[in-house]
């Protein structure tokens, strides 16, 4: 069965990160004619298809099609995803349970969106007695999961858990207790380039604003600019995108960006943090990562290589 090169894909994936949706789909849609068979193709286009929301019926047969015993419970993610984004909770449920029959991983992840819909639901017992399952699989749970700790101790918090160590920043700590505009900005402005401020472990913060930026102004604009906004995910925290009238500095290769990724308390529109959104630092990321990648396989080839010459030449 012939299937799409990594070219081609990467092709698609740089389309995406340009955010060339309607360009990505039709891509797509070409490459599944080429190679009608090929299910990374069809989970692709049905993940590009149900993220934009018109044509979640064709999506979700593209899922079907592409499903394989390796991929069945990957899927199963993104359609519970999907409902989760539209508060169509038990049926996100539902999806997120059905990961569970899976592998370490596969449950992992079942775990984690069962835990997002709890949270948005306010089940927090719920969510805490998933938490503790996940937190049994794997060590390094706390390494992969984003807000891994601030999760914890949310579901603690909400659950009025008393303890004595969380490992959860100071920060986080007293907004969860007694939010403040002034706590917040504070701890956006701990991301300035070469910032410093009492009470704070700067060197636990990325640099991701100039000195010239001023936060409090883009504190309370993006309070207003997300005022009537859905969030654009779901998790221990939700995030809302704001396009900016005007730009910001970036640490980011010194690059302007004019998008910013604002992130909040669940089910609520306090804000946690600010980034600001450049796309020329993503690609260059996942470049990076792509270049890292084939550098890997190609290191595992040569000693493969000479494994075999050594075992032939014995």
């Amino acid at each position: 069965m012939q299937r799409a090169s990594q070219k081609e894909l990467n092709y698609v994936r740089q389309l995406l990160l340009d955010e060339e949706i309607d360009l990505a789909i039709q891509e797509l849609r070409n490459l599944r004619k080429k190679y009608p068979n090929d299910s990374v193709i069809l989970q692709n286009l049905g993940s590009v298809l149900l993220k934009q929301g018109t044509n979640v019926s064709e999506a979700l047969y593209l899922f079907s099609l592409a499903k394989t015993r390796q991929n069945k419970h990957s899927i199963s993610f993104e359609i519970g995803s999907y409902h989760l984004g539209k508060g169509e909770f038990e049926t996100a449920e539902e999806k997120f349970m059905s990961m569970l029959e899976g592998n370490d991983s596969d449950k992992c992840y079942g775990y984690l969106g069962l835990i997002r819909t709890y949270i948005h639901t306010e089940d927090y017992e719920t969510a805490l007695d998933y938490f503790k399952k996940l937190d049994k699989i794997h060590n390094f749970l706390e390494f992969s999961i984003p807000h891994y700790y601030n999760l914890k101790f949310y579901l603690l918090f909400k659950n009025g858990v008393i303890i004595d160590e969380t490992r959860a920043d100071n920060y986080f700590t007293n907004q969860l207790v007694d939010y403040s505009r002034e706590a917040a900005i504070e701890h956006i402005k701990a991301h300035l380039k070469n910032a410093g401020s009492e009470g704070l472990e700067t060197k636990r913060f990325h640099s991701v604003f100039i000195q010239e930026t001023d936060i409090e102004a883009l504190y309370d604009y993006c309070c207003e600019a997300i005022k009537n906004q859905e969030q654009s995910g779901y998790g221990i925290v939700d995030y809302y995108r704001c396009e900016l009238p005007n730009t910001i500095g970036s640490t980011y290769s010194h690059k302007e960006t004019t998008n910013v990724e604002v992130v909040t308390f669940p089910n609520t529109k306090l804000i946690l943090s600010i980034y600001p959104i450049n796309k020329d630092h993503v690609n260059k990321i996942v470049n990076q990562k792509e270049e890292e990648r084939l550098g890997v396989l190609k290191e595992k080839r040569k000693k493969k290589k000479k494994k075999v010459y050594k075992k032939n030449h014995k």
